[in-house]
């Protein structure tokens, strides 16, 4: 009885996961596609090869497929899990993933180098739109701890 029960709950945990993974998929790649974004990748890489493009998420999202610049993003949970990023690969690190189905909205916030991208987008007739995006350099920041 009770590995019946551990096998239905980790059934329904996994097909959580993989809706949830979908679910986030779409509006991660219209942030990714936008134009804003891939400027800001080319100016922080500041002349270094920055294809392919690695996302580090922090285990904010599940793991899911998405692409810039025509090729796969390698995503990682971690800076330290990534061998690009140890040889001074640039890299994008996502500091927020909210996402609200029913009600249409995501909001993305990125560090790409010294930057800090906040997108707010909203899905209007079954199509992910931009809702706002901010843009601020992070080297003023003070981190008190």
């Amino acid at each position: 009885m009770q590995t019946t029960l551990n096998t239905l709950i980790l059934f329904v945990m996994m097909n959580t996961t993989a809706m949830l993974a979908q679910e986030i998929r779409t509006p991660l790649q219209y942030a990714l596609d936008l134009k804003e974004m891939k400027e800001l990748l080319k100016t922080e890489a500041e002349g270094k090869e920055y294809l392919p493009v690695v996302l580090v998420t922090g285990n904010r999202i599940p793991e899911v497929s998405v692409t810039m610049f025509g090729e796969k993003v390698i995503i990682v949970d971690n800076k330290e899990m990534s061998r690009l990023i140890k040889k001074g690969h640039p890299f994008i690190e996502m500091g927020k993933a909210s996402f609200r189905e029913r009600a249409g909205k995501a909001e993305f916030i990125f560090f790409c180098g010294e930057m800090k991208v906040k997108l707010k987008l909203r899905r209007e007739r079954g199509q992910w739109t931009l809702k706002s995006i901010s843009q601020k350099n992070r080297k003023n920041y003070f981190w008190n701890f």
